[in-house]
């Protein structure tokens, strides 16, 4: 897509303030498979149902060779890198491996100067590092705008992994809350056994109590 406004691709775009993308999409383009998925702070609160789908399709897509998270330049936060952390936990340390940040909105001239100044690339590549407790690839990191995407295309696509990510144990959200009802299930035991336990306690004193001369 060459288009000033993204238009002509094979993805719908927008500039509202909603969701635009709310199921995962597929093309193929030059021989290659590509995936739309929804991001991250859906407007209808429907993360957890966008996680379980991508992970049913990963699981049975045959393998990725590359994940590809773009974000608006001055995004990558704490609450973006909490949710790296979390596709990390889903998709296991294969996510690191093949993942590629996409950073938007550095056009060139004054905004790419100043980013390229800044050395935000390797300040990203060192916060993933700790985030992935030292994955042993450097995570691609490329800065587009409108005007110089085209140039960063090649960089792009030497950034892709030829070995595909097979994902074949991915933790759904799911899990987390059975995981958690099944805590929550077990608290409910123990309270209730220390209760009975106490209950019996206190029949036995009552029992001795009554014993005693009036």
């Amino acid at each position: 897509d060459v288009s000033l406004l993204a238009k002509d691709g094979p993805f719908p775009t927008s500039y509202d303030n909603g969701s635009c993308t709310k199921q995962l999409r597929k093309c193929m383009k030059n021989g290659m498979s590509i995936v739309d998925c929804p991001g991250w702070n859906d407007s209808d609160g429907e993360d957890r149902v966008h996680i379980n789908n991508l992970g049913a399709f990963l699981k049975g897509c045959g393998g990725i060779n590359a994940i590809v998270l773009v974000i608006k330049v001055g995004k990558f936060d704490s609450n973006f890198k909490s949710k790296l952390k979390y596709m990390s936990q889903v998709f296991g340390n294969g996510f690191w491996r093949h993942l590629i940040i996409v950073l938007s909105y550095i056009d060139q001239g004054m905004a790419e100067l100043q980013f390229n100044q800044s050395n935000k690339v390797a300040q990203i590549q060192r916060d993933i590092e700790t985030l992935s407790n030292g994955c042993n690839k450097k995570v691609s990191v490329i800065a587009i705008g409108l005007d110089n995407y085209t140039g960063k295309l090649p960089i792009f696509m030497s950034s892709i992994q030829t070995q595909k990510y097979e994902c074949t144990t991915i933790k759904s959200p799911i899990d987390d809350l059975r995981n958690d009802r099944a805590n929550v299930f077990n608290q409910e035991n123990e309270i209730s056994s220390r209760i009975n336990a106490l209950l019996t306690k206190i029949k036995s004193i009552e029992r001795e109590i009554q014993k005693l001369p009036v």
